[in-house]
């Protein structure tokens, strides 16, 4: 008992040195994008093939949408689930492959879907934009978009299907909270674990 709560407060300030450094890092990776609302432009850097901009914040407009083709549901922390489905929108990029949006918004939802319908059946299409990460689906979404090229009739020798995402969820405001929630608790914690050390050598 006595050898746990020694340990006690060294692991409540490491632990909170873990979340501190952590957030500050994401901080630090996303500070354009915070601070200043600056992204990527995905539709220049698919035009001349550069790479793609991986776990960067981007702008893009759509102009040839597929339709959705699945609903998820987010979980704080892998066990909480999150309200709100996110839907996910294939479409396809100016470097010729299939892609996804994966948004909650209503609004971007109905405007995905009415895109699609123009894309299909009329000769013009009202263009999409939206801002997000630019990411990689999960295995599960993979499976799904691989089911709705073949439903859909897509060869997908001639047209590649990608696990690239822009995943609109992750808001400027969302991920701002949760980085300011992190490097409060890291902080909480880190001070909790100092003045535990202090009790004990007062007692």
């Amino acid at each position: 008992m006595a050898n746990r709560k020694q340990n006690s407060p060294l692991l409540c300030f490491l632990l909170g040195a873990v979340f501190t450094i952590l957030s500050l890092v994401m901080i630090i990776h996303d500070a354009s994008f915070i601070f200043l609302g600056r992204t990527v432009d995905l539709n220049e850097i698919m035009k001349n093939g550069g790479s793609p901009p991986r776990d960067k914040y981007v702008t893009y407009t759509c102009y040839m949408p597929l339709g959705g083709y699945a609903e998820t549901t987010e979980y704080a922390a892998g066990i909480i689930p999150l309200p709100g489905k996110a839907e996910s929108h294939a479409f396809i990029a100016e470097n010729g492959m299939i892609m996804t949006i994966q948004t909650k918004n209503k609004q971007t939802k109905k405007d995905l879907a009415h895109a699609a319908e123009d894309f299909y059946f009329e000769d013009e299409v009202t263009p999409v934009e939206v801002v997000g990460c630019f990411q990689v689906n999960s295995p599960d979404v993979d499976r799904l978009l691989e089911q709705f090229a073949a439903q859909s009739g897509i060869d997908t020798e001639e047209i590649a299907l990608s696990s690239y995402c822009i995943d609109t969820t992750k808001t400027r405001l969302k991920i701002t909270v949760m980085y300011v929630f992190m490097l409060a608790l890291g902080v909480i914690l880190i001070i909790t674990g100092i003045k535990s050390v202090i009790r004990g050598r007062a007692a």
